[in-house]
């Protein structure tokens, strides 16, 4: 790949000065000026195509010498930048701009990704192992702080179906069980894509947290607060607020 980039530099500098070009298979063109375009859009055409391959391999990216946050190939008449971003949450890359599109994986959340700077929704990206398309919005220039789960005891009495009701670390808790279903809706539009899953016990959890409703004036969609099954997660509220403020709902399958 080494060889076959430089070859291609060789070749630019040389046949422009002779008034050749090699791309385009012309012996002959009729001023510099012509050389020059014809021999540009040929080289820069098989330059991209050894840039892309070397995006896909971090060690071919090193051996080109290519930046690792920012590279462009120029041509007389187009620039094609590539850049490097880490994913900000889990998400898929789809075979063709659209979310209707075949998804070909889903990455975690820090995945470092090769993307080629555009102005659309969509972006092409390369990670180590694959190809595809993802949403422009999904990819930061860092990687995202992640929240390790806060640290609390709790030697209280432990919410359950049978006592329903329990004073927790926060306050008062309850618990229902609905579908699911609009609260993660709800909870992925904010970019939140850790795993819905039910414990073994019966409480719903997303990621490691325990989902629970409460009043989103005190404890805003997202936030982290304490209970007696765990550190939980606000996703939902309800009308329990007018009678109490400071109650904890727990979602669970009972």
């Amino acid at each position: 790949m080494q060889k076959r980039a430089a070859k291609i530099l060789l070749t630019v500098a040389a046949t422009t000065a002779v008034g050749v070009a090699p791309f385009s298979g012309a012996t002959t063109l009729n001023n510099s000026e012509e050389v020059k375009a014809t021999v540009y859009a040929g080289a820069t055409e098989e330059l991209n195509s050894i840039t892309k391959e070397a995006l896909i391999n971090s060690e071919w990216m090193s051996k080109l010498n290519i930046a690792n946050n920012y590279l462009t190939v120029v041509s007389s008449s187009c620039s094609v930048t590539y850049r490097t971003g880490y994913t900000q949450s889990r998400v898929n890359i789809r075979k063709a701009s659209s979310k209707n599109s075949t998804k070909l994986a889903t990455v975690d959340v820090n995945t470092r990704v090769k993307y080629i700077d555009s102005d659309s929704e969509w972006v092409e990206v390369f990670t180590k192992s694959h190809h595809g398309y993802m949403k422009k919005q999904y990819i930061g220039k860092k990687k995202k702080k992640i929240n390790i789960t806060p640290k609390y005891s709790w030697d209280g009495e432990v919410l359950n179906r049978r006592n329903g009701v329990v004073i927790g670390p926060s306050g008062k808790e309850s618990y229902y069980n609905l579908n699911m279903s609009r609260v993660i809706n709800i909870m992925r539009r904010m970019g939140n894509n850790d795993r819905y899953w039910v414990r073994e016990d019966g409480v719903k959890m997303l990621g490691e947290y325990v989902m629970c409703a409460a009043d989103l004036s005190i404890h805003p969609r997202g936030s982290h607060v304490p209970t007696s099954l765990g550190m939980g997660v606000v996703v939902d509220t309800g009308t329990f607020i007018y009678s109490n403020n400071m109650q904890l709902d727990i979602c669970t399958a009972w």
